[in-house]
C-alpha cells in the first residue's frame, strides 16, 4: 500500500510508535556517522522534519546550533523527552511546517538536512527541495528511501549548487510488537482501518516471535545526497 501525506493528528499518534520502533531497531545507525563527519561545531543547521530528534540530537551534541523544524506536537513532546534523557540542551524547536516558513527566515545556515520528510509535505518532493536551495544554505543534505522518489534527485539542485556526494545505504527498519493485538493496532493507526482476515494472515505469517517480540524484519534502501554551494568568486 502506497504511503500517502498525513494530516498532523496522524504524527502526533505516531510518536509512540516511532518511539517503540527507535528503540529496537538501529534504522539511523550509518546515518549519523556519514553526516557528523562532514559537519564542523558551529554549524547553523536545520533539520525539516526533525521528528524524534534521531539526527538533530546528535549533531547538537557535536557542537552545532540545531533548529529542529518539527510541526507535530507528539513528536516535539517526544523530542524534548529524548533530549531529556541523553542530556541534550541549548537546541531550537520550530513548530512550523515547512511550507509555513518564508524563504527569508531561513537564510544563514551551514547545513539545511531532511531525512524521510520532503515528500510527506503539500509541496511535494521536489517544489520542497526547490525551496531549500532557495534559502541558500552553504550544504544541503537529503536522505530518502528509494520508495518516496519519482525523480533523479542528483539531479534536482539549482546552477547554484553542486552534487559532491551521494551514497546508498541499507538501514535495518524492522518492527517489534508485543503482541498480535498490537500488530492489528498498528497497521490501525497507519492506514486508517482494521486489518482484513487475509492481511492479518499474511502480517502472521511474516511475523517472527524472538526475545518475547513478535518481529517483522525488514531493511530500508536509502539515497544519501549532499550538496555544497558553489562560490561565485
Amino acid at each position: 500500500m502506497k504511503e500517502k501525506i498525513r494530516p498532523l493528528l496522524f504524527w502526533d499518534a505516531q510518536a509512540r510508535w516511532q518511539n517503540t520502533w527507535l528503540q529496537r531497531c538501529d534504522y539511523h545507525r550509518d546515518i549519523i556517522p556519514l553526516i557528523i563527519r562532514q559537519t564542523s561545531p558551529g554549524w547553523k543547521v536545520l533539520d525539516i522534519g526533525a521528528g524524534s530528534g534521531a539526527l538533530a540530537l546528535p549533531l547538537q551534541n557535536h557542537g552545532c546550533k540545531v533548529t529542529a523544524l518539527e510541526p507535530s506536537q507528539g513528536m516535539r513532546a517526544l523530542l524534548r523527552r529524548t533530549a531529556g534523557a541523553r542530556q541534550v540542551q541549548n537546541f531550537t524547536i520550530d513548530g512550523r511546517t515547512w511550507e509555513m516558513v518564508p524563504v527569508p527566515q531561513i537564510k544563514g545556515f551551514q547545513l539545511i538536512l531532511a531525512c524521510n520528510s520532503l515528500h510527506l509535505t503539500t509541496l511535494g518532493f521536489s517544489r520542497a527541495l526547490a525551496k531549500i536551495f532557495q534559502a541558500g544554505p552553504e550544504h544541503v543534505c537529503v536522505i530518502s528511501e528509494s520508495c518516496f522518489l519519482k525523480t533523479d534527485t542528483g539531479q534536482s539542485a539549482c546552477d547554484h549548487y553542486q552534487l559532491s556526494w551521494q551514497q546508498n545505504l541499507t538501514a535495518n527498519s524492522s518492527l517489534a510488537y508485543r503482541s498480535l493485538a498490537e500488530a492489528w493496532e498498528h497497521f490501525h493507526h497507519r492506514w486508517d482501518r482494521l486489518p482484513t482476515l487475509d492481511e492479518k494472515n499474511s502480517l502472521q505469517a511474516q511475523l517472527q516471535y524472538r526475545d518475547n517480540f513478535y518481529w517483522l524484519w525488514q531493511n530500508a534502501y536509502l539515497t544519501v545526497w549532499w550538496w555544497s554551494r558553489i562560490s561565485m568568486g
